[in-house]
């Protein structure tokens, strides 16, 4: 999810993009599977914001290992969910869980609250990372972008992977917080229902 979009470009993560952008992997096992960026890519074209370049970002500490699904406060808040029973009905093959710490297969509340000093992103109440000031592009639109993309699409000889490589997104807000400084909050509830990859 980006806030501070400009409406004219792709948000597209690591790539393309206008505005301050939360992701993470459904599955998890990415080694980065929590991430923040910004379009001023402090850290370089492209790159995901360093937690050890800038300390206090993610909730989770800071240091890489602290953006993998493992780390236990991704584990502990977020224990692997396996698929509804609806699908696996559809989709025998659909068997497992996603592993501890990863976001998929369960409705997720994402939100993104921008104010004049940070923007601060939460999944289901738990801060994943706080973005100052400092970081921001240097202009902010006033759009937001909701996205998905999955880098292991073509990793399963599945015939139905693309029937099962999917998110959802329902009940979109955005709302203005009546306090000073305060631009707005976007809530989105869905992206979990992303499948399993198979090794």
């Amino acid at each position: 999810m980006t806030v501070g979009a400009s409406g004219s470009a792709s948000e597209f993560p690591g790539g393309t993009m206008t505005g301050v952008q939360g992701g993470a992997t459904g599955e998890g096992g990415s080694g980065t599977d929590w991430r923040a960026y910004s379009a001023a890519f402090p850290d370089g074209a492209g790159a995901v914001i360093s937690p050890s370049a800038h300390p206090g970002v993610y909730a989770a500490g800071n240091t890489t290992a602290n953006l993998n699904n493992s780390d236990v406060y991704y584990s502990t808040n977020f224990p692997g969910q396996t698929p509804p029973a609806a699908q696996t009905a559809l989709f025998a093959q659909q068997t497992g869980a996603v592993a501890n710490g990863a976001p998929g297969f369960a409705w997720r509340l994402w939100e993104m609250t921008k104010t004049d000093t940070s923007v601060t992103w939460r999944v289901d109440g738990v801060l994943i990372a706080t973005i100052p000031a400092s970081l921001f592009p240097a202009t902010f639109g006033s759009d937001f972008a909701l996205g998905q993309m999955d880098i292991t699409a073509t990793s399963s000889a599945d015939v139905n992977a693309r029937n099962l490589l999917f998110g959802l997104f329902d009940n979109v807000s955005v709302d203005v917080v009546p306090e000073p400084g305060t631009l707005s909050v976007l809530a989105v509830g869905g992206l979990g229902m992303l499948r399993r990859r198979r090794h």
